[in-house]
C-alpha cells in the first residue's frame, strides 16, 4: 500500500503556506496582508515584525505565550 508523503513544513514565509501547513504549526493566519497570527492553543494574536525588505524574522510563528513551541 502506497501512503502520500506529507509536504514538509517550512517556516520561512507563512504567506506561501496553506491552511493545513499554518496549523501544524499551531497557528492560523487571519490577515494576509496585515500578518495578524492567531494560536490556536490559546487565542493570542500578533503581528511579527519583518525586516526592511519585507521578510519575516526567525520564529515568527511562535505565539507571544511560546504556546505552539
Amino acid at each position: 500500500m502506497r501512503t502520500l508523503a506529507h509536504e514538509p513544513i517550512s517556516k520561512n514565509d507563512a504567506r506561501d503556506m496553506s491552511a493545513v501547513q499554518l496549523s501544524r504549526v499551531g497557528i492560523e493566519l487571519l490577515n494576509r496582508e496585515d500578518l495578524l497570527f492567531k494560536c490556536v492553543t490559546c487565542g493570542e494574536t500578533w503581528t511579527p515584525q519583518t525586516d526592511a525588505a519585507g521578510m519575516l524574522h526567525a520564529g515568527y510563528w511562535v505565539c507571544p505565550k511560546k504556546c505552539n513551541l
